[in-house]
């Protein structure tokens, strides 16, 4: 079996120091080698594991990994700095302490410390660090000039190669980057991270067998490669079995502690367990509840000071308490204290390793500490700040209704997200429903209208408590995700909202909708494979990319789209969202929006009330079979059996 690019990293670091004496008493490394347990439990799972898991657990129990754990990596740091005193120029020790800072997203610190080797000399170590700092900052370009220079020289360079591979795949050049991959495979078919660059590439084109196969191919060739087992974790629960991919995902975490995928799988719906608003807070007194719900308040509203005063307060009758710690590490993420906000998170995982939300914060902060050297963002953001804000449609406020709490810049994010289709607004308000932006420190069901979503799950197994958005009558999505669209990221809001103007179409519309996804379906022109699963996602994936004319190019799978990705792969689609909204009318929507009124009222038991919006309808709008339905309907529903069949003959007459 093929040793592990994590692996290796960690021996190069012991290698360095060895070749610099430093393996000595007072210079321990700290790295410890410990056996390689499985996760899984043979006795319980051995029937619901599936059996490629299985036929390799004796395998895995007998392999031995080396374990770096996050309290470790301060010991080695030590150790490398107090060498770096004695002997500045040490070449071994600066690449070693490089390395340290990649693994641990210190990117500009790593740069820092490279710039001082190469003064030293520029060998293929040092010219392979430069392209993996420059793919990170999203420097492409400099990183295809050293790998291709590389390849030059060494034809049968797995690293060099593997990073023209990536370059071509962030490019969207998905031949190409399958061409170097299949000749990286053929040098070393074990080579585990071209396999996952291959499943990336295989679920941009929709093959989800060979998605699959190529991460198992990954994990299969490297048990150690901490990516690779939590894009397995994926493949576990697009099986069906969330318990095992939830173990994946924890393992990708023991192997490596920065492992971002598996935060963000862990984090955004991968959890197993449910936790209660103030989690271990439940026999406290209410002075301490008290302390607690002013914080979260507090930092709803951005009040960073009094937030942390409150939740300072609550810490010194239970320092351990999860809400408090939560809110102080989101307090130091908005600040941009990055490290504290980390350590924060990672100690309440410490005590609650199921806690979706700590993940989610470890997720965002890995994230941001990315975007801090990354030079595309300046330029996504100039894009951002010169387009003109749109005007505030009538009855805005009455949908999101979190508008006015929002500062400027994602007041502006929510105006353009509803841009393409702010003229059924009206009749959203007119239906009820709304819109409202999920904050950071909450969980989905802490929203009103979505308290039942509670230790439930979605149609793809994702636990409801920690997915960030959801559409529907009352819709939500991630205050943290909507940011993102400044950088031209993926939008949640526009997604959302799409669902929620689906449910107000005319059927006429609607028809059309079913008719272009099933065509596209057919024809495997859907955007992505989360627009294939049915027409509201089709719909509003299609709506997302129609907002952008440009994307960062991180988005990938089913976030990248563009208008013009859209126009070439489903142009009858693209025309029909074209068209939405400047319609000549928007009659139809707003009736119908009336009857979904009157229905919700039918549903909470209020039948006088469901009778007077009928009626009102009526009123504005003339006859309509919907409303008259409605109305017949309600009538009915209230004994008045004679009223409703006197406007059944009615609707006859009318309506033939």
């Amino acid at each position: 079996m093929r040793v592990s690019i994590y692996k290796i990293k960690i021996i190069n670091i012991f290698c360095w120091f060895t070749c610099a004496q430093l393996l000595s008493q007072n210079l321990n490394l700290h790295l410890q080698l410990t056996s390689f347990k499985s996760l899984y439990d043979k006795q319980s799972n051995a029937e619901s594991v599936p059996s490629s898991i299985s036929n390799s657990q004796d395998e895995e129990c007998r392999t031995t990994k080396i374990q770096v754990k996050a309290e470790n990596y301060i010991d080695t740091e030590r150790n490398l700095k107090y060498l770096l005193e004695k002997t500045p120029n040490d070449f071994c020790a600066l690449l070693a302490l490089t390395d340290l800072y990649y693994m641990q997203y210190r990117f500009e610190e790593g740069q820092q410390i490279l710039d001082d080797a190469v003064a030293l000399k520029s060998n293929y170590s040092v010219r392979l660090q430069k392209a993996r700092y420059a793919i990170n900052k999203m420097d492409f370009t400099g990183a295809s000039n050293i790998y291709s220079q590389i390849v030059e020289e060494d034809s049968t360079s797995l690293e060099a190669i593997y990073g023209l591979a990536n370059i071509s795949y962030w490019l969207n050049n998905f031949m190409d980057s399958q061409n170097y991959l299949q000749k990286l495979i053929s040098l070393d078919s074990t080579y585990a991270p071209a396999h996952l660059l291959y499943s990336k590439i295989h679920r941009e084109w929709q093959n989800t067998a060979k998605w699959k196969q190529s991460i198992r191919n990954a994990v299969e060739s490297d048990s150690l490669y901490a990516e690779a087992r939590a894009a397995f974790a994926s493949v576990l629960r697009n099986e069906g079995y969330p318990e095992q991919a939830h173990q994946q995902a924890h393992m990708a975490l023991e192997i490596d502690p920065y492992c971002i995928s598996a935060y963000q799988y862990l984090g955004n719906g991968g959890s197993l367990k449910s936790h209660d608003r103030f989690p271990g807070a439940d026999d406290a007194d209410s002075s301490f509840i008290k302390l607690l719900t002013q914080g979260n308040d507090h930092l709803l509203h951005h009040q960073y000071n009094k937030a942390k005063s409150s939740f300072d307060a609550a810490l010194v009758f239970y320092p351990k308490d999860v809400t408090a710690n939560m809110g102080i590490g989101i307090i130091h993420y908005f600040k941009g204290n990055y490290e504290i906000a980390l350590s924060k998170f990672w100690n309440i995982l410490e005590d609650y390793p199921h806690y979706g939300l700590a993940h989610y914060g470890i997720s965002l902060v890995l994230k941001r500490k990315k975007d801090l050297v990354n030079i595309k963002l300046n330029d996504m953001l100039t894009s951002f700040n010169n387009r003109s804000t749109p005007p505030v449609p009538n009855h805005l406020r009455d949908v999101f209704l979190d508008y006015d709490r929002l500062d400027p810049e994602l007041q502006k994010i929510v105006l353009i997200s509803a841009e393409p289709l702010s003229n059924y607004i009206t009749a959203l308000y007119i239906s009820g429903a709304t819109f409202q932006l999920i904050p950071f420190h909450n969980r989905l069901w802490e929203l009103k209208h979505k308290e039942k979503t509670k230790n439930t799950r979605t149609f793809d197994l994702r636990l409801w408590d920690d997915v960030k958005g959801q559409g529907g009558f009352h819709a939500v999505g991630g205050e943290e995700w909507l940011r993102e669209v400044k950088y031209q990221r993926w939008n949640i809001l526009t997604h959302e909202f799409t669902h929620q103007v689906h449910g107000i179409l005319s059927k006429k519309q609607r028809d059309q909708i079913t008719f272009y996804f099933q065509k596209a379906k057919k024809e495997r022109r859907t955007l992505d494979y989360y627009a294939d699963f049915n027409e509201m996602e089709y719909l509003a994936q299609a709506v997302e990319a129609y907002i952008y004319d440009n994307k960062l190019a991180d988005q990938k799978g089913w976030s990248g789209h563009t208008r013009e990705i859209l126009k070439a792969k489903d142009p009858s689609l693209y025309k029909f969202i074209e068209n939405l909204n400047s319609s000549d009318s928007y009659r139809e929507n707003e009736i119908r929006a009336y009857r979904q009124l009157g229905l919700n009222m039918i549903r909470n038991g209020n039948i006088p009330a469901a009778i007077e919006t009928a009626q009102k309808g009526l009123v504005q709008y003339g006859n309509h079979p919907d409303l008259l339905g409605l109305l017949a309907q309600s009538y009915r529903l209230q004994g008045k059996y004679q009223k409703a069949t006197q406007i059944d003959q009615q609707m006859v007459d009318l309506f033939p």
